[in-house]
């Protein structure tokens, strides 16, 4: 063979077959980084909630409650909040609820509303006079039933899960770590 050549020798050979293989294991058994994947998805999905803004950074529509009592929207019971949780598997992470009503709240749509019958609750003061104010039924001393009759409204979009350019940049740069975490 006519030409030039050059052989390297590996010194700590061993230690360097280690680090591949630790690679090798952190990309085929991935759980640990869908899982951190998942933990920051769901940090951002509840951060939505405390800035009241979807994945796209518009502000949510300020529910009538909210502007009415000064709190804020999607979070009075905080049962849709407290309900969003990932699911790691080795291959994908999901994040998601079980609340039925976290669809309506995320895409928006029409409410349709039945006709219903309905006891209202007043209180009657000591001069007899009835207070025009609904109460509740433990404050009450006067109810009434009511015939409610049907009726739709339109409920806004308000969207909760998604993933934004922000986002995209830290699973990323949780995927770096992940990767990089095998030759440390």
């Amino acid at each position: 063979m006519t030409g030039i050549a050059i052989e390297i020798n590996l010194d700590g050979a061993g230690a360097l077959q280690k680090k591949l293989n630790n690679a090798l294991a952190r990309v085929t058994h991935m759980r640990p980084l869908m899982e951190a994947i998942g933990g920051y998805v769901d940090f951002s999905t509840h951060q939505r909630f405390i800035t009241e803004t979807g994945p796209d950074g518009l502000p949510w529509k300020q529910s009538k409650r909210a502007r009415r009592e000064g709190g804020k929207t999607l979070t009075l019971t905080a049962r849709l909040f407290s309900s969003f949780q990932p699911h790691a598997t080795d291959t994908s992470v999901e994040e998601g609820t079980n609340v039925i009503y976290a669809a309506m709240m995320h895409f928006g749509g029409t409410v349709k509303r039945q006709a219903r019958r309905q006891t209202i609750y007043r209180k009657v003061d000591a001069s007899g006079a009835l207070g025009n104010r609904f109460v509740k039924r433990s404050k009450s001393n006067f109810a009434s039933d009511h015939d409610v009759g049907a009726y739709e409204f339109e409920m806004p979009a308000r969207p909760i899960l998604g993933i934004n350019a922000k986002d995209e940049g830290e699973i990323m740069r949780i995927v770096d770590d992940y990767v990089m975490g095998a030759f440390q």
